[in-house]
């Protein structure tokens, strides 16, 4: 085990530890191999979740806990017949005094304690083995919590999201898992080692004490209702500090986020005084706790001291005759029983923080999906048109239908979209225009999938290009896992509030992380290429590093503008057939906006490609094949330009005005790269 411990250490001193490091050690590629039930699909295991994550870690990891349950057993029987011979060793001195058969005496006892130290070694080994399996039964309960949490987490529906700050999403993968994670690997099997042992143990007093005994069961069961109360009162204390952890977290989350705008505006007192309260409670409640846990842990390592005076007070009560075997036996199996005791206090902490984290991890996968959200419309697609979708090569010629579409919010008496019919065309620009308020992206995360109607239905239209090379044009409702399946793989938005990973250039356009000794060099000509139509070329070549500049968290190194252009580069670094824009030039000045239109609406991703445009810019509308004039979530009227921009409509009367704002104040210039 050592020869395997030692190059891992070498290891972890030059780079974080992978997977792939220890499954070289080969203890731990054996434990690797162990049969598991977990399943990959979350879709399989959140019935099982949804009921009890408890119960659905312990169906997975049964066949580890069974043995690690043995390998334990064994361990303490181990230990217990190391503790008689020890007691046989001094009865044979007890038994023969001084005399001419004590090197016969001397003999036997030499044997026994050979005994007594391979029993002893041999229970460290098994302890040794059972601590291997600790460790990988944390790994894979916390990661595949994790990765279970990640992916429901990409699927809940958008009213589920926001009731879950990222604090409490965070403190969900990296502390709750950890803690369900623990108590699977320690007191799911160490506590019912301890009745199994306890019951070993007082059994063998009985048969060596007598009915003193008695006493030290009567001791233990006063544990119970002790261990109970003082687990009660950890959940109770554990949950109040994981709320308190939870809004601490979100603050400086949001500090952290908003730490510019924080600054320009004098917030900063506000925010340290807000954090420090938050610290300050979370800091009290986790000393509460504390005094918890000290309390159970002094009392625990009273209770095997406890134990062997209850003996003695046995033996004069009952008046039983005391040998030096039998009192050495009382305080040595009083020693055993006292180790086993020793971790109570744990099991209580591990298993209330476990009921807490695993109640707080069931909350959000009882959310509901996206998937369910559609299911409440009954929209429906054939068997074969899905599998012709799931084995088409390639995908053109997108389009929108929508028909009598309604986006209305509980408890808010104005719907947020109203009766919308509209088409917006295959291979053409079309444009969503209206007031501040109109509907704008509302409507446009509806033809996303985001948000789901409650009434009517959007279309999603596209011609497949089949294996055999023929092509068929299709028309399904967005709202399926069909839809949404498909719309994923042939569409690519640009957001008014442009997405920047804290990462460098080079990894933000493809938006893939690179791992040490991973090279993108082969693609940096196409992630170059991007950067250019996106007019973000001469920025990044007068960046510190080029490519491999660093943009921090937020992207906190760069202008709003170069943000935006960005996120226009990652689009067209994805080629796809389906281009959705929210406002993508609201922070760009007018020249830049000219050229970015003409490299990118009219060069770039003119016909075959669709492009659904939300704006408050108007200048170059008349690019659109089609505008869909919006207000009050209603459609007040669309059409082509031409028929749009007549003297009498209502998109010529928004122009009208937008021209005598454009007069009385300059343009807004794009900020500088700080």
């Amino acid at each position: 085990m050592f020869s395997d411990v030692n190059p891992l250490l070498q290891t972890l001193k030059a780079e974080s530890g992978e997977e792939s490091h220890l499954r070289k050690m080969l203890w731990v590629e054996r434990i690797f191999t162990d049969k598991h039930n977990y399943t990959e699909e979350l879709s399989t295991a959140l019935p099982q979740l949804r009921a009890s994550v408890m119960n659905t870690i312990a169906r997975a990891e049964r066949i580890s806990l069974v043995k690690m349950f043995a390998i334990h057993v064994v361990d303490v029987l181990c230990s217990i017949a190391a503790a008689l011979l020890a007691v046989r060793i001094l009865g044979l001195f007890e038994k023969n005094p001084m005399g001419d058969n004590m090197s016969s005496v001397v003999s036997q006892s030499l044997l026994l304690a050979l005994a007594v130290f391979a029993l002893n070694v041999f229970a460290a080994s098994l302890h040794a083995q059972k601590i291997e399996r600790e460790t990988l039964v944390v790994f894979r309960v916390q990661t595949t919590l994790t990765r279970w949490l990640n992916a429901f987490v990409l699927g809940m529906s958008r009213q589920a999201k926001s009731r879950f700050p990222t604090g409490d999403l965070v403190n969900l993968a990296q502390t709750d898992g950890r803690h369900v994670a623990e108590f699977f690997a320690h007191a799911a099997v160490d506590f019912p080692v301890l009745f199994v042992s306890v019951t070993l143990i007082v059994g063998i007093m009985w048969s060596i004490v007598g009915p003193a005994a008695l006493v030290a069961l009567g001791i233990l069961v006063m544990q119970i209702p002790v261990s109970l109360f003082f687990s009660w009162l950890g959940q109770r204390l554990h949950g109040e500090l994981m709320r308190r952890s939870d809004k601490r977290l979100s603050l400086v989350t949001e500090w952290v986020q908003a730490a510019r705008l924080v600054r320009y505006f004098g917030w900063t007192g506000r925010f340290v005084q807000d954090i420090r309260d938050a610290s300050r409670r979370e800091f009290v409640q986790d000393l509460k706790l504390k005094a918890h846990y000290s309390a159970s842990f002094g009392l625990s390592t009273s209770w095997w001291m406890l134990v062997a005076l209850g003996v003695f007070a046995g033996f004069l009560w009952f008046h039983a005759e005391k040998s030096a075997t039998q009192v050495f036996a009382a305080i040595w199996l009083s020693s055993i029983l006292g180790q086993q005791l020793n971790p109570l206090p744990w099991f209580v902490r591990i298993f209330s923080e476990a009921r807490v984290g695993s109640g707080r991890l069931q909350n959000v996968f009882s959310s509901q999906l996206q998937a369910e959200e559609f299911s409440t419309r009954n929209f429906f697609v054939p068997e074969d048109l899905s599998l012709k979708v799931e084995n088409a090569v390639s995908f053109e010629a997108v389009s929108f239908e929508l028909q009598d579409v309604w986006v209305e919010w509980p408890g808010v008496p104005t719907p947020a979209l109203q009766a919308l019919n509209c088409v917006f065309p295959a291979g053409a620009l079309s444009a969503i225009v209206g007031p501040v308020g109109a509907g704008k992206s509302v409507l446009l995360q509806t033809i996303m999938g985001e948000i789901t109607p409650t009434r009517g239905v959007v279309l999603l239209g596209c011609t497949l290009v089949l294996s055999s090379g023929s092509r068929e044009r299709i028309s399904l409702p967005v709202h399926t896992n069909v839809g949404l399946k498909l719309l994923r793989k042939i569409q690519t938005f640009v957001p008014q509030e442009a997405f920047v990973a804290a990462a460098t250039v080079r990894e933000n356009i493809p938006l893939c992380y690179l791992m040490e000794g991973d090279s993108f060099l082969e693609l940096d000509s196409d992630v170059v290429n991007a950067l250019e139509r996106a007019q973000l070329g001469v920025d990044v070549k007068s960046f510190p590093d080029g490519l491999s500049t660093e943009l921090g968290e937020r992207g906190v190194n760069l202008s709003g503008g170069q943000k935006q252009r960005l996120s226009l580069a990652r689009a067209v670094y994805a080629n796809r057939p389906l281009v959705l824009l929210d406002d993508p030039l609201s922070a760009v000045d007018t020249e830049t906006e000219n050229i970015l239109v003409q490299k990118l609406l009219v060069e770039c991703w003119s016909a075959p490609v669709t492009v659904v445009w939300s704006t408050h810019r108007l200048a170059h509308l008349s690019l659109a094949r089609h505008i869909v004039v919006l207000d009050e979530g209603k459609i007040v009227e669309q059409g082509d330009w031409g028929e749009l921009s007549q003297p009498g409509s209502r998109l010529n009367g928004i122009l009208s005005t937008l021209r005598k704002e454009a007069t009385k104040s300059p343009p807004v210039a794009e900020g500088v790269h700080p």
